[in-house]
């Protein structure tokens, strides 16, 4: 007799009466929950590297060449674009048969090869961050998009050098074409410029940012199911942090390891640096106290600013280093790090740049301590902005119970 029409019968009962579940966490998929990718945080990282990178592109200031000799430029330092560089630091060492050669990199990668690079990094970031679907290709995006900005600085670096960056004054003659060369050899030195590589420099970071952190994860129940009512929080009753993406007991979230591990390291620079490091650019011993001190010193009209942080603003950013991995540490056992994850990257974010803007109110301060702090703060940032590892909550019967 055919059952079309009527319910499915219902489920034999356990052979003993009530069923023995053993509950355990598995991977989402194994559960057999859908995995889906979203846009997240990542993509915010990505229009802003990008918009940033590309900009610096254009920025007028990218080398500084100096010469000694005020009267064979119109001023003793020309600030050189990124177009313009290479031919204009080239112009300057033909008139000299005994500059150094150039290794070549400069000619090469400067500025079309860089330009390239540069909307490559862009492109697979933008990839990264939305996700192409499958685990392994969007990995492989992420791969990629965190490895090509470290590419294009480093060729950047070596492009610098070989343009006279760190090689010593070079000695070259100049001319004003077409009055021959002075008799005496004129100094000249080659610097990045503070205001396009540094802009470029920070787009290149929010895009291997956005490349490490990915699209955001989430996971979905097969069509016609409905959540178990066993497993965690709000299902039912062995701890664990609760639903997480709308199935309340299916997945549980907890820190990942390397999380907490670099709000560690971030945490410990962070004491170092407000602790005993030298604060000082050009040597000496200079502590956080003595910046403090001296801020406070300046009276009101010294710098606000840097009165306010090394006066207590900054032992706030250094204790909020401490607050983020304790918060990590328990999201890691007993605390669900979801509901406080983007007060967490907001506090970050905001500490790093109340360093950075720090460093720029003080005259002659970061050595070693600003470097060690920025550095802490970064590491802390980059922990607070990486997502929670999800596992599904399971329950299964012993077979023969």
């Amino acid at each position: 007799m055919s059952n079309a029409g009527y319910p499915p019968p219902p489920p034999p009962p356990p052979p003993h009466g009530r069923p023995q579940h053993v509950s355990g966490d598995v991977d989402p998929r194994s559960a057999g929950l859908l995995r889906r990718e979203r846009p997240g945080w990542a993509l915010a990282f990505a229009g802003v590297g990008t918009a940033a990178s590309l900009a610096g592109l254009f920025l007028p200031r990218w080398v500084e060449l100096w010469s000694s000799q005020g009267d064979v430029f119109s001023s003793e330092e020309e600030h050189l674009g990124l177009f313009d560089a290479v031919d204009r630091v080239q112009e300057v060492r033909a008139l000299d048969p005994e500059a150094p050669d150039p290794l070549g990199v400069a000619e090469v990668y400067l500025p079309w090869l860089l330009v390239a690079l540069t909307v490559l990094c862009c492109v697979v970031a933008v990839v990264a961050a939305l996700g192409l679907r499958r685990p392994a290709l969007t990995g492989t995006a992420r791969a990629v998009g965190t490895l090509l900005p470290l590419v294009a600085f480093a060729l950047l670096v070596v492009s610098v050098y070989d343009l006279g960056w760190l090689r010593g004054d070079v000695p070259t003659r100049f001319s004003a074409s077409p009055v021959p060369p002075p008799e005496e050899a004129v100094t000249s030195s080659v610097t990045p410029s503070v205001l396009g590589i540094n802009v470029w420099v920070l787009g290149l970071v929010c895009l291997t940012v956005a490349a490490m952190l990915g699209p955001r994860i989430v996971h979905l129940l097969p069509d016609g199911t409905t959540p178990a009512t066993y497993g965690s929080g709000a299902a039912g009753g062995h701890g664990g942090h609760g639903g997480h993406g709308g199935h309340g007991g299916v997945l549980r979230a907890r820190t990942q390891v390397v999380a907490a591990v670099l709000a560690a390291i971030g945490a410990g620079l962070c004491v170092a640096g407000f602790g005993f490091l030298d604060w000082s650019s050009v040597g000496g011993s200079v502590t956080f106290n003595d910046l403090g001190e001296a801020a406070r010193s300046d009276g009101p009209g010294g710098d606000a600013y840097a009165e306010a942080y090394f006066g207590w603003l900054g032992w706030v950013v250094l204790l909020w280093t401490v607050v983020l991995l304790v918060l990590l540490v328990l999201g890691r056992g007993s605390m669900n790090p979801v509901p406080v994850r983007p007060f967490v990257a907001i506090g970050s974010g905001l500490a790093l740049l109340a360093h950075l803007a720090a460093l720029v109110a003080i005259e002659d301060a970061g050595g070693v301590a600003g470097v060690a702090v920025a550095a802490g703060l970064a590491s802390s940032t980059l922990a607070a902005l990486l997502p929670p590892r999800l596992t599904a909550q399971v329950a299964w019967s012993p077979t023969g119970s």
